[in-house]
């Protein structure tokens, strides 16, 4: 598996065999104090995978502090990546909503995702204070 792409947004969905995303990229977020809670972010992440490895896949999400402290409830799931059909690798999306994160202080905090006990993507975010403030 190769993950083709990843990033926190505001928001994601798919439809139609698309991929539509608003506020693409969330690497900070500004809080005039802390702890403070982010109502929704998505996860986005894009993986091309080949005829060897369809079939299901055990997925798990995490969020850290820069302490490595949990902030979310790990999440986890199967995640199942069809048959090719008409050549040797397909892709597979994969969107999670993470909803009312609580964010405990400023500073660095990272999503996780990890497919079959593999990280295969990592996005970042700091929280901070509003710029001049």
């Amino acid at each position: 598996m190769d993950l083709e792409f990843a990033f926190l947004s505001d928001f994601a969905e798919e439809s139609g065999g698309k991929l539509h995303a608003l506020g693409i990229g969330v690497d900070t977020i500004h809080a005039a104090e802390v702890p403070t809670r982010h109502p929704l972010l998505t996860m986005v992440a894009q993986i091309r995978y080949s005829v060897a490895e369809a079939g299901t896949h055990r997925l798990e999400v995490g969020g850290y502090d820069a302490d490595g402290q949990q902030i979310i409830d790990r999440i986890e799931g199967e995640m199942p990546l069809p048959p090719v059909s008409g050549g040797t690798s397909g892709t597979a999306r994969v969107l999670v909503n993470l909803v009312g994160v609580n964010f405990p202080a400023y500073g660095d905090h990272s999503f996780h995702l990890v497919i079959n006990g593999a990280e295969v993507s990592r996005a970042s975010v700091r929280v901070a204070p509003p710029p001049g403030g």
